[in-house]
């Protein structure tokens, strides 16, 4: 199993539409991805097997139950004197981060996500130069598992073939017998060519975005956390969430952060 983040945006005339009830308009827009629908427009039949009889289900199935807020409760940052709309603590009895679950862009507090941006983006440049230098850091930690997702990183089993001219090789990556003369195979950029990459460090990005147009997520997720994504179907999709849910929501549009669980 595995949880993952979603924004639903809610338009101000789905929400009309709903006499403002946010969970209304809510289950109308995630309904189509709905594992437990019982809508037949989303529906279709399926034969059984070894004779079991023939069910129904969802063929566009995201989730089997989601929760506004869930282990992420208090996601969106936002500024001093705005009302704070918390869902659900997760599993665990997560305590909230401290923002709302549910806001208007306009009532993020985008200084202190910029803030954060700022740090993460100057802490992954300068790990990423201290990885090309040789530092050793954890293998799924730091700057390795960021550039990986970002394609600045790729692994290579086959020890005999030839890197680029703008890679370099780091060295072995693997100390079991299955890996241990894979090595990690580290492209090299300068500071204005990293740029390009750092959308996808934006600190309030979710995993996939839902909007009157549809489903947006740059991959598949599977169980226990693992997306089909890609870096290039990643670094497409972090510029798409800025530019369809950050800059595109209308002012009385409202953002909505939601706990999906597979």
């Amino acid at each position: 199993m595995s949880h993952y983040t979603v924004t639903v945006r809610l338009t101000k005339a789905r929400l009309d539409a709903h006499q403002g009830e946010v969970e209304d308009a809510l289950k109308e827009i995630l309904a189509p991805f709905d594992e437990n629908t019982d809508n037949p427009a989303f529906l279709e039949l399926v034969k059984g097997e070894d004779g079991e009889e023939d069910y129904q289900r969802n063929p566009n199935a995201k989730w089997d139950w989601y929760t506004i807020g869930g282990r992420w409760r208090g996601f969106w940052p936002v500024k001093d004197g705005v009302g704070i709309h918390t869902g659900e603590a997760g599993a665990f009895g997560n305590k909230s981060a401290g923002g709302s679950d549910i806001v208007r862009v306009s009532d993020i507090d985008m200084d202190t996500v910029t803030d954060r941006w700022v740090k993460d983006c100057d802490k992954f440049r300068r790990e990423y130069r201290e990885f090309l230098s040789g530092k050793k850091f954890p293998h799924f930690e730091g700057p390795r598992s960021t550039m990986l997702d970002m394609g600045l990183l790729r692994v290579e089993e086959d020890s005999s073939k030839e890197i680029g001219p703008d890679e370099i090789d780091l060295g072995k990556w693997g100390t079991d017998d299955d890996r241990k003369e894979w090595r990690d195979i580290a492209r090299v950029v300068d500071d204005k060519g990293l740029d390009a990459y750092l959308e996808i460090l934006n600190p309030i990005r979710t995993y996939a975005f839902l909007d009157d147009a549809g489903w947006h997520a740059p991959g598949n997720m599977g169980w226990f956390g693992c997306s089909s994504d890609n870096p290039t179907s990643l670094l497409a999709y972090a510029n798409d969430f800025r530019k369809n849910v950050l800059e595109a929501a209308g002012p009385e549009d409202l953002l909505v952060l939601v706990d999906c669980h597979i």
